[in-house]
């Protein structure tokens, strides 16, 4: 149990990660004149934007591959991102629709697609590191 506790950290560590490499992308896509010229400030941007769309989705699964002894499909690893995503979009959508009366549809591109590369990459990269390293462990402990 320990090895696998072990091995979930670690797994969203290297999700995480992966989550702030990917925004700190999409920052320097945004406006890469301004990242380009001050490169701290897309790590930092990457940092804090993963503590909303990166890290609840990744702790959520985390917690769920420890207390499921089976193993969990990499499309559900993705659902559930989406899902945060989702989540987080339809409580600013909500906002926008009972402000504007109307669906705010360049926030859906602005908010919602913009940003999707980074819960998938988080899901997918702790998906991919979690089966290596259950794999090298059960390897290791034949």
């Amino acid at each position: 149990m320990k090895h696998r506790i072990v091995v979930m950290v670690l797994s969203g560590l290297i999700g995480w990660v992966a989550g702030v490499a990917v925004l700190s992308l999409l920052a320097i896509a945004d406006s890469p004149g301004w990242y380009l010229s001050h490169p701290l400030e897309a790590f930092q941007s990457g940092v804090s934007g993963s503590l909303t769309y990166a890290l609840p989705p990744i702790l959520f699964i985390a917690c769920t591959a420890v207390a499921l002894p089976a193993r969990i499909s990499t499309g559900l690893y993705a659902a559930v991102a989406i899902g945060w995503l989702a989540l987080i979009f339809g409580w600013w959508a909500h906002n926008a629709v009972s402000y504007d009366g109307a669906f705010p549809w360049w926030g859906f591109r602005r908010q919602f697609l913009f940003v999707l590369p980074a819960p998938l990459s988080c899901a997918l990269a702790f998906a991919l590191s979690l089966r290596r390293l259950l794999a090298v462990g059960n390897a290791g402990a034949r």
